[in-house]
């Protein structure tokens, strides 16, 4: 099994999006629509499946560097072209499909492994790397490229960025993963920059936090990576906490959550439950409703170490 490099091994025990009306086509081609898509790490392809059933299961994708190719795909996102995005970690570049038929493919190379991704409210793309930075680019040809973050674990700095969200008022939000913290600022400049979190396993804790979104009522969700817990704060004072989730891999239960995304028409919170190879679906930011989807393995159904979903509005 490909594994993801990180400066911790994997407990046992202990995955960016955007929503859209529709996926655009290309060349000639009829866009194929899902519900739900994910990127399944191990098996370098992209799962898009309609419900929490698999149905319309189809997957994209080989192990390569070549066009249709993919080696280690970690995070998806859609832009409001329903275009498809893939941060392919090992693969250094982030990949751009119309669809899943592949058609479009685009590719833009990246300085360092692709980890999460993001839009704001002009189209710009963000995404964060393992150069301990957030990168921002207007377009998959590199436009206007401006970084910012060095390593650290002080103000404007970083050590393994994963999941990154814009929020409304387009201000950039970073999972500061080894940090044990969540940063937010209102541009690629730094400024406003706050954080909140330190390292461990009770209340304003976090170790590993993964990716990020936000409910209905602007809350903030974090997957808590290693602690195999799901978490809502209120805001970046980390008021109003809550988890949600305890190891194992029964109901109620998560082995390394990673990417995490909302329904907006429903509540849903969806998860991708990493090192249990299944996608967890529950009501809301509660145990209620919950439905999981997929086993270990490379066949219909199956996923091996997926990290990444996003999900596209019928």
């Amino acid at each position: 099994m490909k594994t993801l490099l990180r400066s911790f091994v994997l407990l046992p025990l202990m995955a960016a999006m955007l929503l859209v009306s529709s996926c655009g086509g290309g060349g000639g081609t009829a866009a194929l629509i899902f519900q739900i898509l994910v990127a399944d790490f191990g098996a370098d392809r992209i799962a898009g499946f309609d419900d929490m059933t698999g149905a319309g299961w189809t997957t994209f994708g080989t192990t390569g560097s070549g066009v249709g190719q993919f080696n280690g795909p970690y995070k998806i996102a859609v832009d409001a072209q329903g275009r498809i995005y893939i941060a392919d970690y090992n693969g250094n570049r982030i990949i751009r499909m119309n669809d899943m038929t592949g058609a479009g493919w685009v590719e833009f190379a990246t300085a360092g492994s692709a980890r999460g991704l993001a839009f704001d409210s002009l189209g710009r793309i963000y995404f964060t790397t393992d150069n301990d930075n957030v990168t921002r680019v207007d377009n998959m040809a590199g436009a206007n490229l401006v970084t910012f973050g060095t390593s650290g674990n002080g103000v404007g700095e970083f050590t393994e960025p994963t999941g990154i969200t814009i929020d409304a008022a387009d201000r950039i939000h970073v999972c500061d993963s080894v940090n044990d913290r969540i940063v937010r600022f209102d541009d690629m400049s730094g400024t406003a920059w706050t954080s909140f979190g330190t390292g461990g396993t009770g209340a304003g804790e976090f170790n590993y936090p993964a990716s990020l979104a936000f409910d209905s009522s602007n809350r903030i969700i974090v997957s808590d990576y290693t602690n195999s817990r799901v978490v809502r704060i209120d805001d970046m004072a980390g008021g109003g906490w809550a988890s949600i989730g305890t190891p194992g891999n029964g109901v109620g239960e998560f082995t390394n959550p990673e990417s995490i995304v909302i329904d907006p028409a429903t509540g849903h919170l969806y998860v991708i439950d990493t090192n249990n190879d299944r996608l967890v679906r529950t009501d809301g930011f509660t145990l209620t409703g919950w439905v999981s989807f997929g086993t270990t393995g490379t066949g219909v159904g199956q996923f091996d170490q997926a990290y990444g979903v996003a999900l596209v509005l019928p």
